[in-house]
């Protein structure tokens, strides 16, 4: 396992002591130990630093469940991890450097740079800029990322412009908060179209080789040929496995969740790059960290990024549980102090990284198992020696507890299977295939058990399982699912209209409120 410390006592003015970081250290591994313990993850890697003299990094638990006994399979500071979308606001970076070679602008409309770039609003279209895309506020829904990546719905710069045309405005331009993974690959794009180098390119020699850090891998396949890399994990349940292991179970019951080794997303798309393929190991993340901390300064003093502190401030204050996002980074205000920071996940993955530049405090804490890692907030509050700090553990263990995830899953499951009363009479009549000009093709089959479909969207496969509302039980003319993609669930409904066509209807929830998707049946 490897650990790395190093603790340096240089003024003999200051109130703390080599003695309170060594306890400061002891009581954030004892923090990790416990949420290894009650979470199961497999396993945790963990950078910060705080001033100048306290410095420590670690990886604890073990990288693959698959290789649990086999010789190097130690989770450790070096050990590849998937940084998620904590790589945007190294995209906006990689943006900062080309405004500042005079090559962009951050006012001028995103068609001076992309030709052809069409919003569906026309309006839109002609007063979006590199600002609006990197800040979240153009209006378009995050439930638009489904368009590309794991489908392989863009795979070229035509076949985007194409989508991003095909896709409707929800929320407010400029007054509204809808986090878009979209607008980042858009980003990569301008980076190419701009500097002439693929975005992967410009940012090695850009940021990675002026702030030292020479290990990374920007696709899975690479990453694989490490052969130090963490590996992806979720729980180890279907939907109907996981009711009946826990449709009984009480909150006093000493519960505990397992999870199992997945295959996890492939990315080997050059779209994707600046939204969240990146894989550093802990001690590279670091570096990144310190240069945000330090206005965009490397180690040795040299300016790698532009305007950090522009980059950084909010540009878009609709975020609702922050004072705001910047270019990749939202800004909050914990126990005095102005924190930067930026979460990321994927299946099988998540993190989170941030900064104090008043108390020149960084952190970054990566995960090999999809979870919502609060155990970040934790750290945090240790760094700052927050006053509330007895608080904020006792919220966190209560929130760590299994059974709250528990009961929701269980309650959830209960509302489209205990609760669906009979088959809809023309349910036959919803197998077939459905069209979307941006999101393409689905194709509904029907399942062995009673009253459930199958939906098939290459290379993704899922049940979906009926559920009714109350109120609307006898209603003939639509039907509702749950998609279920092992514990992760989306709605979706069919809607039968007066000339008998049937339209099948994505649902989710933006800023904006409650979406729809339309995918009409072909004929």
């Amino acid at each position: 396992m490897s650990v790395t410390v190093k603790i340096a006592v240089k003024n003999k003015l200051k109130t703390t002591t080599k003695h309170d970081k060594s306890e400061l250290i002891d009581r954030i591994e004892n923090h990790i130990t416990k949420f290894l313990q009650k979470s199961n993850a497999p396993g945790l890697v963990i950078a910060l630093s705080k001033g100048d003299d306290l410095h420590f990094s670690k990886g604890y638990g073990v990288k693959s469940l698959d290789n649990i006994g086999q010789e190097h399979n130690d989770y450790t500071v070096n050990t590849y991890t998937p940084i998620c979308s904590m790589i945007k606001c190294m995209t906006a970076a990689a943006i900062s450097i080309l405004v500042n070679q005079g090559k962009l602008s951050w006012d001028k409309p995103l068609k001076t740079y992309v030709p052809g770039v069409e919003f569906s609003d026309p309006w839109v279209t002609d007063h979006v800029t590199i600002l609006d895309i990197l800040t979240h506020r153009t209006g378009l829904s995050s439930y638009m990322d489904g368009i590309h990546g794991k489908n392989g719905l863009l795979d070229s710069k035509k076949v985007f412009l194409k989508n991003l045309k095909s896709l409707p405005l929800v929320g407010e331009f400029r007054s509204s908060f809808e986090y878009n993974n979209m607008m980042y690959s858009l980003a990569c794009l301008i980076i190419k179209e701009v500097s002439g180098q693929p975005y992967a390119q410009f940012v090695e020699e850009h940021i990675f080789k002026p702030l030292g850090i020479t290990k990374f891998s920007w696709y899975t396949s690479s990453l694989k040929k490490t052969g130090d890399f963490a590996a992806p994990h979720e729980f180890a349940y279907s939907i109907d496995e996981f009711y009946n292991e826990f449709k009984d179970a009480k909150a006093e019951d000493n519960l505990e969740l397992k999870y199992k080794q997945v295959a996890g997303w492939s990315f080997e798309d050059d779209h994707m790059i600046g939204v969240g393929t990146l894989a550093l190991p802990a001690t590279e993340m670091s570096k990144w960290v310190r240069c945000l901390m330090n206005d965009g300064k490397s180690s040795n003093g040299t300016q790698v990024v532009f305007d950090v502190e522009f980059l950084s401030k909010p540009h878009n204050t609709y975020t609702g549980n922050a004072l705001g996002y910047g270019c990749g980074l939202f800004t909050k205000l914990i126990d005095g102090h102005v924190v930067k920071s930026h979460t990321g996940g994927l299946p099988g993955y998540c993190g989170e990284f941030s900064y104090v530049k008043s108390e020149k405090i960084t952190l970054f804490i990566g995960c090999n198992a999809s979870n919502q890692l609060r155990i970040h907030d934790v750290m945090l509050a240790e760094l700052l020696n927050h006053t509330g700090i007895t608080q904020i553990i006792d919220e966190y263990e209560q929130k760590e507890r299994p059974w709250r995830y528990i009961n929701y899953v269980v309650k959830k499951y209960r509302t489209f299977n205990e609760g669906y009363k009979q088959i809809h009479p023309r349910f036959d009549e919803f197998v077939g295939t459905y069209t979307h000009p941006a999101y393409g093709e689905v194709v509904i089959g029907k399942e062995d058990r009673p009253g459930h479909l199958s939906m098939v969207r290459q290379p993704e496969y899922y049940v979906l399982y009926p559920y009714s509302k109350k109120d609307s039980d006898d209603d003939q003319s639509s039907l509702s699912f749950y998609a279920l993609d092992g514990l992760i669930s989306t709605s979706w409904f069919f809607k039968i209209n007066d000339d008998n066509s049937i339209v099948l209807y994505l649902k989710d929830r933006s800023g904006a409120g409650e979406v729809e998707i339309s995918f009409f049946k072909k004929a």
